[in-house]
């Protein structure tokens, strides 16, 4: 689990010492009795803090160490990765953010400047990057499982998660975007971007549909996910 969740029992601990000292304040008539049965209360709030910390560790060690999330672009796979992973207690990256932190430059000044075989290469490096990192949830690029056996890799060395929303909820999405800054739809804008969006879905569907699960629901239940995804050899 990551170290926020490990560090709960500490942050119980500390927040009761200092309520205590409160309370020891306040009592002027130095009631000893009361004290101590206002501190018997306290440990035991400690204790049950303590147990459930414990047995969310037990189930988050039964996830896979990595998790990848892949679909189309504005299918939603940064705003379910970042609900996953404060739900199991692990770290969240964003793919394109990490590129873009690394290079320096924003993902379509990549691709103006150097082209897309180039981003491909630099988004693959970052991708296996992952593989010395634990405990995480990555949102990746919506062409990323399409090139250089991307997906393969991902389904080796973690667990694949396909985001799958109607192609009319995509299209929400990016209408409502302040601007287009995904580099394959850019030159797409108004009416030729369904149908963008149609042919990129149609030749990405195969690769996208080799993930572990698929999420084809906008109030998919998460329990459901945390499920399939504990369960041995899927």
């Amino acid at each position: 689990m990551a170290g926020w969740i490990r560090a709960l029992p500490i942050i119980s601990h500390s927040i009761i010492v200092f309520i205590f000292s409160i309370f020891v304040n306040i009592i002027s008539n130095n009631n000893s009795r009361c004290i101590t049965s206002f501190s018997f209360i306290l440990q035991i709030i400690f204790i049950i803090s303590t147990h459930f910390v414990m047995e969310l560790n037990k189930s988050g060690e039964s996830f896979p160490e990595r998790v990848f999330l892949i679909g189309m672009p504005a299918a939603g796979k940064s705003l379910v990765g970042k609900r996953l992973a404060q739900r199991i207690g692990y770290y969240f990256i964003d793919l394109d953010r990490l590129i873009e932190q690394q290079s320096g430059e924003k993902i379509d000044a990549i691709f103006k400047k150097k082209g897309e075989d180039y981003f491909r290469l630099v988004e693959q490096k970052a991708l296996h990057s992952m593989d010395s990192l634990r405990e995480v949830v990555i949102a990746t690029g919506g062409g990323t499982p399409c090139f250089h056996n991307n997906m393969q890799w991902m389904k080796t060395n973690g667990f694949c998660i396909f985001i799958n929303p109607s192609l009319d909820t995509i299209l929400h999405r990016l209408d409502n975007e302040k601007s287009n800054h995904r580099p394959l739809l850019q030159k797409n804008i108004g009416t030729d971007l369904r149908s963008t969006l149609e042919r990129l879905y149609r030749e990405r569907k195969p690769i996208y549909s080799e993930a572990q699960l698929a999420i084809n629901r906008e109030d998919f239940p998460m329990e459901e996910v945390l499920k399939r995804m504990a369960e041995p050899n899927v």
